[in-house]
């Protein structure tokens, strides 16, 4: 709670100073602190809390993106989009979850270091397991080739990237991923 307190007085004076930048970075650690309230409360067995602050990460998110699409700032809207696929993810709103985070790798190819654009991919990648209901008992019954071969061709970028910064257990890690993961595809680089 102290965290949220901070970040709300955080985004009441960069609205204040009406500095769009301070009024982004405000939104943003409140999306990010609000997002890990409803992780926790989501471990505790709250249900009615992790609901309303994933409302709450959603509308910072929403707020941050609509700031930084004004001020065209491919960094911020990036990362925004990020957040809106994290917590889309985390209400298990699947097609928005992948939807946002294909816009954040498409941002992370523009503006992003390589290791991001490899969290990007992986992230990416943990979403459409998600959303396709990819599991170990069902890895081919349920999933077109179409899908499978988009799968695979996020999992390669990874382990490229992870190659090129000589990043060897990145590198291992991606061809391992498809055979050792947890069923709720939300774990690892999310």
């Amino acid at each position: 709670m102290q965290a949220t307190t901070c970040h709300m007085r955080q985004l009441e004076m960069a609205q204040e100073s009406k500095n769009p930048a301070l009024i982004c970075e405000a939104h943003e650690a409140l999306g990010q602190t609000y997002f890990r309230r409803a992780q926790h409360a989501s471990g505790s067995g709250s249900e009615s809390e992790e609901q309303t602050c994933l409302a709450d990460a959603t509308g910072h998110f929403e707020q941050m993106l609509q700031l930084a699409k004004a001020l065209n700032d491919r960094v911020v809207i990036t990362k925004a989009y990020k957040g809106l696929g994290l917590v889309a993810l985390a209400r298990m709103q699947t097609a928005t979850a992948v939807d946002c985070l294909e816009k954040h790798l498409a941002g992370t190819r523009r503006v992003g270091t390589q290791e991001m654009q490899a969290a990007a991919y992986f992230t990416l990648y943990r979403a459409l397991r998600v959303h396709l209901g990819w599991d170990d008992s069902s890895i081919f019954s349920s999933i077109l080739k179409r899908d499978f071969d988009r799968l695979v061709e996020l999992l390669w970028e990874r382990a490229a990237i992870a190659e090129s910064l000589g990043r060897k257990r990145m590198t291992v890690e991606t061809y391992v991923l498809p055979h050792c993961h947890r069923s709720d595809g939300v774990s690892g680089g999310v």
